[in-house]
């Protein structure tokens, strides 16, 4: 696919190597949003990350309890079950 621009080859060159124009706010911007995450979402993502982690370090379980582990997250992180899922808005605090 093509896009002309209408510029020379020696411009379109040249504006590779020109600055980009960013505001210290603008640019600051983007790590305050990056560091500092709502409780709920740091929540949310810690309880992501638990599930994940019990999918990776269950998947080869023999026990009973190790597969009934490994099921019940896998079920929840692919959104099925009785588990819900991360898509799924419930409150948190109503789980033991």
């Amino acid at each position: 696919m093509s896009y002309e621009t209408g510029l020379s080859v020696e411009e379109k060159v040249t504006s590779l190597f020109q600055p980009d124009t960013l505001l210290p706010a603008q640019y600051f911007e983007t790590f305050r949003r990056k560091a500092h995450l709502e409780p709920e979402k740091r929540l949310m993502l810690a309880v992501l990350e638990d599930a994940i982690a019990c999918v990776q370090k269950y998947l080869t379980a023999r026990d009973h309890k190790g597969k009934a582990i490994f099921h019940d997250a896998e079920a929840w992180v692919m959104g099925g079950g009785q588990a819900g899922g991360p898509s799924e808005s419930k409150n948190l605090s109503a789980y033991p």
